[in-house]
């Protein structure tokens, strides 16, 4: 009878548990989901394309720049003492903030 109570006890133990680190989890991704921006293309100056593959970034066509300033860019920082951001829509690229 002591034995099952025990078993009981602990078990609880683990499912609080569980929750508290549930609970801490979604608490330190919180603040990450809140840098998440978007802005118009107008409103940022394109300064490269980044690879698709990752391998570094590339000039951007000035066609592109025409089409792209009335879309929304999702907007997450790349360096905050450059001020640059990284901006993503169909493909992701290297911005700033127009002044």
């Amino acid at each position: 009878m002591f034995r099952c109570l025990f078993h009981q006890m602990d078990l609880e133990r683990g499912e609080q548990k569980k929750k508290q680190e549930l609970n801490y989890s979604q608490q330190t991704l919180y603040p990450l989901q809140t840098l998440l921006m978007k802005t118009k293309g107008n409103k940022l100056e394109f300064i490269s394309q980044i690879n698709r593959d990752g391998s570094g970034t590339s000039k951007i066509e000035d066609e592109s720049l025409a089409m792209m300033k009335d879309e929304y860019f999702r907007i997450k920082v790349l360096s905050i003492s450059q001020k640059t951001y990284i901006a993503f829509h169909f493909n992701a690229f290297v911005v700033r903030f127009k002044p």
